[in-house]
């Protein structure tokens, strides 16, 4: 009996020993016995937060450009194509505009066209005709300088618009006769980034005649 006990302690022992040593601690060493589990632990400092939410498509902004010649349209298309927008060229249309004209100097249209719309939010005139995308400045051939105030496609509209106008106070305002040269070419042209309004003044810079308008849908 005693031999049996005596075995039975060195049988226990015996299996203390080895599991110290299959843990390493008589090397200091833990050995690895299953790697691929060690390859599939997450490591925190390379995890990062998805957010889940879809991408917004940023909106397309769109505006119209009339009174171009065929040669103004060919340069904005080839400025719009080169800014990465779409540009699509509509039905030529003739105008009847309402301005204001005979202003000496830039400086002096874009004060004139300051106090205008002072005068029009104070008296609750619309400032432009849904058509216009805002008043506008532009160069005369006589050098001089005209705000143009509205755009219509028809007399009668515009007219109806100067006598609007005039009730109000604004007697300068006038209606223009289309120019007997014939329609003009109209360019409407489409983006996605925020500076596109500042980038369309750019390419119109040049062609003293275009006037901004807005999209109609």
């Amino acid at each position: 009996m005693k031999i049996l006990r005596v075995c039975f302690f060195l049988l226990i022992l015996a299996n203390v020993a080895f599991l110290a040593w299959s843990l390493g601690y008589f090397d200091g060493v833990v050995e690895i016995h299953e790697p691929h589990r060690l390859a599939q632990q997450l490591n925190a400092e390379k995890m990062r937060i998805v957010d889940e939410k879809p991408v917004r498509e940023a909106t397309m902004a769109c505006s119209r450009v009339s009174g171009l010649t065929q040669a103004a349209v060919e340069q904005i298309e080839r400025d719009a194509a080169a800014w990465g927008s779409k540009a699509t060229r509509l039905q030529p249309q003739v105008f009847h505009r309402v301005v204001i004209v005979g202003l000496t100097d830039k400086a002096a249209a874009e004060l004139k066209k300051t106090e205008l719309l002072r005068q029009l939010q104070q008296d609750l005139t619309p400032l432009q005709p849904a058509s216009l995308a805002e008043i506008q400045v532009q160069a005369a051939a006589n050098g001089r300088y005209e705000i143009v105030v509205g755009l219509f496609t028809d007399e009668i509209t515009a007219r109806d618009y100067v006598a609007t106008l005039r009730k109000r106070g604004l007697m300068s305002a006038q209606w223009e006769q289309p120019k007997s040269s014939g329609p003009r070419e109209v360019l409407e042209i489409q983006a996605k980034d925020v500076m596109f309004a500042e980038q369309l003044k750019t390419w119109i810079a040049p062609f003293p005649s275009a006037v901004v308008m807005s999209c109609v849908r």
